[in-house]
């Protein structure tokens, strides 16, 4: 099946998100201001893509998945209920292209005995979970204020704490100084979740060379969010727009990181490499 198919899907859960936002009052309704005219259009010719084609399991995942993160947003704004947020975290993880990407990524990436490994913006920190109950090491996670300050969140990344023994240090991402107190400390860098990829790619790849060790392991899950469909989706979440791989691969270069290696999967690419 076509690669752009899975652009065509999420196209089709469109107008349902904008529904859902519209009768919620919710203040993201705003993000389809200026493609609610061409919304129908949109629609009828991603159906007419798809006609004969079918959807497939992975696209149909996707589907699925972002239409929970809908009653997600919802929960949270309309009753203060964060827990349907934190389940679509975690199962973002379970939707067949992002699960065989992060795979990929663990299988990919050469980390040494008891690594020092960071991460960005997650309130679900699985893969530092995975990678500590691998390996052991030391973790840091490192949050915006809004994320450290609810108690929910605390309490999750206490249970992931517990559940896979990990050591586990908690840093504001706008405390600077306390940022800086990480400068080249860290064996791997992990970008790879809806709250990570809101801080864009500039600022991930700033990230990554003032952390890393050289030699250090830049570990990344990236959303190919170009085009309709999963652009406005991802954006409901104040995920920016990414770069194409080849634009990816180049600014890697231009900052002194080699070895870089790709896997392209339906909307997402996982990238491995390291720091010189």
């Amino acid at each position: 099946m076509s690669e752009e198919a899975v652009y065509d899907a999420l196209v089709l859960v469109l107008p349902e998100a904008y529904r859902a936002l519209q009768e919620a009052g919710h203040p993201k309704t705003a993000n389809f201001d200026n493609l609610k005219r061409d919304l129908p259009f949109l629609v009828a010719t991603a159906n007419e893509r798809l006609k004969g084609m079918g959807i497939s399991v992975d696209d149909s995942q996707l589907q699925e998945f972002f239409r929970y993160s809908i009653t997600a947003l919802i929960r949270s704004y309309r009753d203060g209920d964060w827990r349907p947020y934190v389940f679509m975290n975690e199962l973002f993880y379970e939707v067949l292209p992002v699960k065989r990407a992060l795979e990929w990524v663990l299988n990919t990436a050469p980390l040494p005995p008891s690594p020092n490994i960071g991460e960005i913006n997650n309130v679900t920190p699985l893969v530092l979970a995975r990678v500590a109950s691998r390996v052991g090491g030391r973790q840091v996670l490192m949050l915006e204020r809004a994320n450290l300050e609810n108690t929910l969140f605390r309490e999750i990344t206490d249970e992931y704490v517990r559940r896979y023994s990990m050591n586990l240090t908690l840093v504001s991402l706008e405390n600077a100084q306390e940022v800086d107190k990480l400068r080249e400390s860290l064996d791997m860098f992990f970008a790879g979740s809806l709250g990570g990829w809101k801080l864009g790619w500039r600022s991930i790849v700033s990230l990554a060379m003032l952390l890393l060790k050289r030699r250090g392991i830049l570990a990344l899950l990236l959303p190919l969010n170009s085009r309709e469909g999963l652009k406005t989706l991802l954006g409901l979440f104040d995920v920016p727009e990414y770069p194409s791989l080849d634009q990816v691969a180049g600014d890697l270069q231009k900052s002194r990181f080699t070895n870089i290696r790709v896997n392209r999967e339906r909307g997402f690419a996982a990238v491995v490499a390291v720091k010189r």
